[in-house]
């Protein structure tokens, strides 16, 4: 039946699917950009981290007020972004980095690798076979976006970077690393969320 054979290739080639990155052009100009929360993996990240650090004593109930106040005033818009991102990093200054990272893997072990959505992880390797710019984006910390990165093959990261001091203690400032809004020079994508795009 040539109406029921086209329409399973059709089916075989939605938007998004692996048969559509397999179909598509090879080759490093192909950008895809994923998002972490919600698309890579299930749930936020950031919500994860807060509840594990406070099961773990890591945080006192006065921080964990502090978080939960400054995620409200962020909803409601009284609190800019940069500043809600700084505010969650300020808890953890003056800790050595090599223990936030630590955190950080073993909370992914623990909790995220699991909520990893197999399908989007099929869709990236998928991208990667066909030699695309596979690129991780989030608002999230490293210590967040990194492990999953790792675990995906995901050599290309965009996230909100923190200083460290002499001693390799996080800050908790933004590092001059991380660009600020509305200074990339090519976005051409409105928004990063497991799309693909020509890059320029």
């Amino acid at each position: 039946d040539l109406n029921g054979s086209s329409g399973r290739s059709r089916e075989m080639r939605l938007p998004g699917s692996v048969a559509e990155v397999m179909a598509s052009p090879p080759g490093p100009r192909i950008g895809a950009f994923f998002d972490l929360d919600g698309t890579l993996v299930a749930g936020f990240t950031a919500v994860i981290l807060t509840r594990e650090r406070f099961r773990s004593r890591d945080m006192g109930i006065g921080e964990l007020i502090t978080m939960i106040a400054a995620g409200l005033d962020h909803k409601l818009g009284r609190l800019e972004f940069e500043s809600l991102i700084t505010k969650a990093s300020e808890a953890l200054r003056g800790r050595a980095l090599s223990d936030i990272q630590e955190i950080g893997e073993r909370l992914f072990v623990q909790k995220i690798e699991k909520r990893i959505y197999p399908e989007m992880r099929e869709l990236v390797h998928a991208h990667m076979e066909r030699g695309h710019t596979v690129v991780l984006s989030s608002s999230a910390l490293t210590i967040q976006v990194d492990p999953v990165a790792k675990f995906l093959g995901i050599e290309n990261t965009l996230t909100n970077r923190f200083e460290v001091d002499g001693q390799a203690a996080w800050c908790g400032n933004p590092s001059k690393d991380t660009p600020a809004p509305g200074v990339y020079e090519k976005q051409p994508l409105s928004a990063p969320s497991g799309r693909t795009g020509e890059l320029a």
